[in-house]
């Protein structure tokens, strides 16, 4: 079984947006949209 651990930053994020779009995580967390895909 993987551990969180054993994930990427970017695989993280991936994985809590759950059906969020890049552009609607950047305005909910107040950053920019490449500032998301940079830590994807």
């Amino acid at each position: 079984m993987t551990q969180w651990s054993d994930y990427s930053t970017g695989r993280r994020i991936k994985m809590l947006r759950a059906g969020m779009t890049q552009e609607e995580l950047a305005e909910a967390a107040g950053v920019s949209v490449p500032t998301i895909r940079k830590a994807e």
